[in-house]
């Protein structure tokens, strides 16, 4: 690697790692090109008093840090720095009510849940979820109705997998029994009245009635599958298989079959994203997007991540700018159009799945 850099500072010795962890050492001398030799590519950078590009992103982003306690605000204007919201407990998942200004934060190891205000950033309320009894149960996941009428959770009390919240005061309305606690995902159907629970290690979708909360029936789905995502317009799921060179498929509900599928797309998949105008699927693996043209269910490209392990992916339809937090770097990658990387943005240890808001 051969780095140029220009600096007006005093005269120091730095030390950094390239994107590939790659040590290299750089000697900054005041008003003079610096020349830094080691393995890898070839850029140019300022360094010292280079000032960073600001980017405007056009929405505020959060972002649960598994491991710390706290929560990474990015602000909507790079200008204003990112910041952090404490919290008592390591947060797990964090999840906005539709057409309000909550977010509710699910935490690790206890049925306290804490409520931040978008706008100020602050804990606003704290409550305790209790399912089947007053000692602590884990809450995992939450899926609110797009009304926000209710909000679904995931639990680690067996005899309620599922437990229904009322936002309106926050109390627990019912508890479903799925005989399971080890559910991936939620998803609803088009008219909001059957919930999905995806169960991978059971191989089953659990199926709901969001109105009488009663289970309806328990699909086994006839191949392993691992992340999903529910396509509501067509009735059908998104399912990649786990481990390297993951194949994804597509499952038809209606008929119980597979009806498509695609070997060797990416390794261990943690995501799907839609386009907004559905043309694309978006694979997100642990060191790769790919990206598959729904109508004929074909791979169109792959492009190689910078950071390693992406725990979420988001488009930011305002600025046209891709989102991916890493948990390898602690690093929340904003990505072009072409899914380079344009910038990245220190963040904490072991990010989760983001809320976007503005």
């Amino acid at each position: 690697l051969i780095k140029i850099c220009i600096s007006t500072e005093p005269e120091k010795l730095m030390t950094t790692f390239n994107p590939n962890g790659k040590k290299l050492v750089s000697l900054c001398l005041t008003g003079l090109f610096l020349f830094c030799i080691a393995t890898g590519v070839f850029f140019i950078s300022g360094c010292g008093d280079s000032k960073k590009k600001e980017l405007n992103l056009g929405y505020k982003i959060l972002i649960p840090n598994l491991n710390e306690a706290t929560i990474t605000v990015i602000p909507a204007e790079e200008s204003d720095e990112p910041y952090l919201i404490d919290l008592d407990y390591n947060p797990l998942f964090i999840q906005r009510l539709p057409d309000s200004k909550k977010i509710y934060v699910l935490q690790e190891s206890t049925n306290e849940i804490a409520i931040i205000d978008k706008d100020t950033d602050t804990i606003i309320d704290t409550f305790r979820f209790e399912v089947g009894s007053s000692s602590d149960q884990t809450n995992f996941r939450l899926k609110f109705l797009p009304d926000g009428s209710k909000g679904f959770i995931t639990t680690s009390y067996y005899a309620s997998g599922i437990a229904c919240l009322d936002p309106s005061d926050n109390s627990f309305i019912e508890g479903i029994n799925v005989n399971s606690t080890t559910i991936d995902n939620m998803f609803f159907n088009s008219t909001g009245n059957r919930l999905y629970a995806m169960d991978s290690s059971s191989q089953k979708i659990h199926s709901v009635n969001t109105g009488t909360m009663e289970l309806v029936e328990d699909i086994l789905v006839p191949e392993q599958f691992s992340v999903t995502l529910y396509n509501a317009d067509k009735s059908i799921f998104y399912m990649a298989e786990s481990g390297d060179n993951a194949a994804v498929k597509i499952y038809n509900l209606a008929n119980d079959e597979f009806t498509d599928r695609i070997d060797d797309v990416a390794d261990n998949i943690v995501k799907f994203m839609l386009s907004e105008d559905g043309k694309l699927l978006y694979v997100v693996g642990s060191d790769q997007i790919v990206t598959i043209n729904t109508s004929d269910f074909t791979i169109e490209d792959t492009i190689d991540l910078d950071y390693r392990e992406p725990s979420d992916f988001r488009f930011l339809s305002d600025s046209n700018y891709f989102i991916a937090p890493s948990k390898a770097s602690s690093m929340l990658m904003i990505l072009d159009s072409d899914l380079s990387t344009d910038e990245t943005i220190a963040i904490g240890s072991n990010p989760g799945e983001v809320v976007v808001t503005k």
